[in-house]
């Protein structure tokens, strides 16, 4: 089988070409059909997954601690009052795929259709002295896409969509909304069970001193969301229940900075973080339903465990990251090493040390990372597993520590795989922005 993604496509010459692609795109579109699908296959409950579980918990969680968090801190004294936005859109291509029987396209016959994923977060927390409150939502939208056409057009209504889902989701609640496809004129079942938009979103307050920050918020899909550091430290631990606040789905503990080296050998070396992390990962909904009692007794749940080491600022320049995966198979994770341009972590030691960056006012830096993921076998998601490629680039703009603007490019990401397991060989754009005003 192969995927009905890999289709011809001309580049334009001229204004007229690509008026005529827009023009006469659809109707060539609407001879490519999905004649059957096959519902009820690992690939397709893989799908459901990618848009319903890790992808809302964990991206909400990730937006609080590494969004709103550093424009929250308290730089001094002076600093009595914060209002913090952020919002961060990714269009990820090929995450999922399924079987179906199509006509009228270049590949026709039985083929692998691609399901792509639309993940949003936006964020706003503010704060008055020591004390802050938040609010972080959280949305993954899945669509079956036949056609460069398509995927653009999802594109556009998922951007749409995201913002005012985002705004919304305390009124709509953790929810599933449909997605239309581009074209309208036949209605497909199948299709517009998949094609949707599922939200979820955290809401929650925060007090700081200079001993301890402390988090914590409730989760629209009945859970819990914690967060614990110890400043002089920068040891921390963060949480999050759900289902009912029986489950786990993820817990984070470690130093995000290791302390007690001489001011000379940290400046040298840069910012050193260690720490273990969980992630839940749901096993798959299948019509003859299985039990998976060899992964974890009487549960349907897949834990995956890592211990991470990471690097940012070695010699100013240089990045790398470590992990190594525990469970369910031990073996090394990720290996990477990424080189950038100074300043390039302006976030991250707002959070860490403002101090640090009062005389970084503005800027525009780039980053790039290469190197090894590496995934255990899943055969329940259909993965075989296995040391992949991965690469992500990354072009920041800071504006006076209280604006940034974000742009990436990634394949096989980690932090990407780490909600996606089962997306590998997939590729991802990604902008965010953040604004502060104080």
């Amino acid at each position: 089988m192969q995927s009905m993604a890999r289709q011809s496509r001309r580049p334009a010459a001229a204004v007229g070409a690509v008026l005529f692609t827009l023009l006469f795109a659809k109707s060539a579109a609407a001879q490519c059909k999905v004649q059957e699908w096959y519902p009820g296959t690992v690939y397709y409950d893989t799908a459901r997954l990618a848009r319903e579980t890790n992808a809302v918990v964990y991206g909400a969680t990730q937006t609080v601690e590494r969004e709103l968090a550093p424009f929250l801190r308290r730089q001094d004294e002076d600093d009595e009052f914060v209002v913090t936005v952020f919002y961060g859109y990714s269009q990820i291509r090929n995450a999922a795929r399924a079987p179906a029987y199509v006509t009228g396209c270049d590949e026709q016959g039985f083929v692998f259709v691609p399901y792509d994923l639309f993940a949003y977060n936006m964020a706003f927390g503010f704060r008055y002295e020591d004390f802050a409150a938040f609010y972080s939502a959280s949305g993954a939208g899945g669509a079956f896409v036949s056609n460069g056409l398509d995927r653009f057009a999802q594109g556009l209504k998922q951007w749409n969509m995201g913002i005012v889902n985002s705004v919304a989701a305390p009124l709509l609640g953790d929810r599933s909304v449909a997605v239309s496809g581009f074209d309208m004129e036949d209605s497909d079942p199948v299709a517009e069970e998949f094609n949707r938009i599922e939200l979820d979103y955290i809401v929650g307050a925060q007090y700081e001193n200079e001993y301890l920050n402390a988090r914590a918020g409730y989760v629209a899909s009945s859970g819990f969301y914690g967060h614990a550091e110890v400043r002089g430290l920068r040891l921390f631990a963060t949480s999050v229940l759900t289902n009912e606040f029986e489950d786990l789905a993820y817990i984070a503990a470690g130093f995000s900075s290791l302390r007690g080296f001489s001011e000379d050998l940290q400046e040298a070396i840069g910012r050193t973080s260690l720490f273990a992390r969980k992630i839940q990962y749901e096993s798959p909904r299948l019509t003859q339903p299985a039990t998976f009692e060899r992964i974890g007794p009487g549960t349907n749940a897949i834990d995956f465990w890592t211990a991470h080491l990471e690097q940012q600022d070695l010699a100013d320049y240089i990045d790398a990251q470590l992990a190594v995966a525990v469970q369910p198979r031990t073996l090394l994770h990720i290996g990477r090493v990424g080189v950038h341009t100074p300043n390039h972590h302006v976030k991250e030691l707002l959070a860490e040390n403002p101090e640090a960056v009062k005389d970084v006012k503005e800027g525009v830096s780039a980053g790039l990372n290469l190197g090894v993921v590496n995934l255990p076998p899943m055969p329940y998601y259909a993965e075989k597993g296995g040391a992949a490629f991965s690469a992500t680039a990354e072009v920041r703009a800071n504006i006076k520590n209280e604006m940034s603007l974000q742009l990436m490019y990634r394949y096989n990401d980690p932090d990407l795989l780490a909600v996606f397991p089962y997306a590998v060989g997939a590729s991802a754009f990604t902008v965010a922005f953040n604004v502060a005003g104080r």
